[in-house]
Parts: C-alpha cells; structure tokens; sequence
C-alpha cells in the first residue's frame, strides 16, 4: 500500500508540477477507486493539493525535486513510458498534445520524436503570435533534429530565421536562411531555396 502511495508521488514528480488524474490512471495499473484514495490521502498528508476536479500540484515545489532526483536514471523510463502512452491515447489529437509529448520524448533522450513534438508545438505557438514560446521549441527542435532530408527540416529552419529577423537578432537569422538554403539545394527543394534567398537578402536592408 505504501509502495503505491510512493509510485503515485514518483509518477506524478515525472509529469511535472501540475498533474491529472487522467494522465495518473492511464500511467498507472491502478484502478480509479484505489488510486482516488491514495490522492486523497497524499492531499490529507499535504504532499500535493486539488486545484480544480482532478487536477493537482505538488504542495511545495521542493517535494518535486527530491522524488525526481531520488528517481535517478529511472525517471528517463518513466517519461518514454507516458510519451508512449500519450502517442497511443490521442492518436487522433497529437497536435493538441504536442508540447507534453515534445517533453517528455526530450527527458527520454528519444531525439527524432523529441524534434518531430517540438516543431509542432513551434509551430502552433507561431500561428497564435506566442513567438518567444515559439521560438523556445524551434530552438528545441533545431538542436534535435537527426533527419535533414525533411521539408519539416526546411519548414522548421525558416521558421526559426524568420522569428530571429523579427527580434533582431540577425547574425542567427542570418545563419538559419543559410543553412535553410544549403539544405534545400541538396534536396532539390526549390521553394524553400527561394523564400530562404529572398529573407537572407531582406535582412541585408536592416543593417
């Protein structure tokens, strides 16, 4: 019984700070009355708190810390196991859920998904006008990305260049419309090739 009670606390420290019970029950092999118990119980001992029906945060976020920490290299399975479990249970909303995913593929070291999740999540925040959240998770795609024969790749790389032309920084915007240009060549993706050329010659007139 302790030993789920300790589970529950682990599980919860791998998600992150503020925790469902949806994402509990689906993680867990526990059944919905046993674990509802366990939460109540956590919240009488004042480990974590309800916040709104069935979503709860750790009491202090120094709780947090040392259940990671004490989970060493363990924690690692147990984020590719909720990115799995995510992956297989919104099949169909994977978008909706990409900046969960793009998480916890990173904290897996699972490089190609932990890419894939992040540009979409870029992405989004982009089309919302999020830049900085935006720019966070293009730069997390960039630094992970292994398959360059993409158009995603191109997307992604002209994507970051634009959003550094937008907050002057131009030695990076600079950098990305080159590499973006390098990239398209090799593939033969003319498009890309030609809007990177025409961004890389604009940033000339901001000097």
């Amino acid at each position: 019984h302790l030993g789920s009670h300790r589970h529950v606390l682990e599980w919860a420290a791998v998600i992150g700070e503020i925790f469902s019970f949806e994402l509990l029950i689906l993680i867990s092999d526990l059944t919905e009355a046993v674990l509802d118990k366990i939460l109540d119980q956590l919240i009488q001992k004042r480990f974590i708190k309800e916040n709104s029906p069935n979503i709860f945060e750790f009491q202090h976020p120094l709780f947090l810390k040392v259940i990671y920490q004490l989970l060493g290299r363990q924690a690692r399975h147990i984020h590719e196991k909720i990115a799995q479990i995510l992956e297989e249970t919104f099949v169909e909303q994977l978008e909706e859920h990409s900046e969960m995913l793009a998480y916890h593929f990173t904290k897996a070291y699972q490089a190609d998904k932990a890419a894939h999740y992040a540009f979409l999540t870029g992405k989004q925040y982009l089309k919302t006008g999020q830049i900085l959240s935006a720019k966070h998770w293009l730069e997390q795609a960039n630094s992970f990305w292994t398959q360059f024969k993409t158009e995603s790749y191109l997307e992604m790389l002209k994507m970051l260049g634009d959003i550094y032309s937008l907050t002057d920084q131009l030695p990076k915007a600079r950098k990305l419309y080159q590499k973006c240009i390098e990239a398209a060549q090799k593939n033969n993706q003319k498009s890309f090739q030609a809007a990177a050329l025409c961004e890389l010659g604009a940033l000339s007139t901001k000097q």
